[in-house]
């Protein structure tokens, strides 16, 4: 099981990305480190969670069962841009940016069972 939604820390923006419970699942926000100017990035009728920033603070990640399964996906900081990263049977969680921007980690764990003899 993925882990509950967090806050992204600060990125290189100095802003904070969470997920919020709304009626219809968790969205993802961002605001500043402060507080204030709380912005929501993501609206649909699944769960949006598990936000991290790049390092330079103009992208985001994050976990999303709007296809069925957890499935990995990135925007640009003010919410457009929104590209699937990952397409698969797998539950694929809990993603992170690499220090450079390049490349994205994230946990995948088999929706199917398997057995072995």
């Amino acid at each position: 099981m993925p882990a509950p939604p967090a806050p992204a820390f600060p990125g290189g923006n100095g802003q904070i990305a969470f997920s919020r419970l709304r009626v219809d699942g968790f969205e993802i926000f961002k605001m500043k480190a402060d507080g204030t100017r709380s912005t929501r990035l993501t609206t649909n009728e699944s769960s949006d969670i598990q936000p991290a920033w790049s390092a330079d603070g103009k992208r985001i990640v994050f976990a999303s069962d709007r296809d069925g399964t957890l499935q990995v996906f990135k925007r640009k900081a003010d919410g457009t841009g929104q590209k699937r990263v990952t397409d698969d049977s797998d539950q694929d969680f809990a993603p992170v940016w690499s220090p450079d921007g390049t490349e994205i980690a994230f946990v995948s764990a088999t929706a199917t069972s398997r057995s072995t003899r």
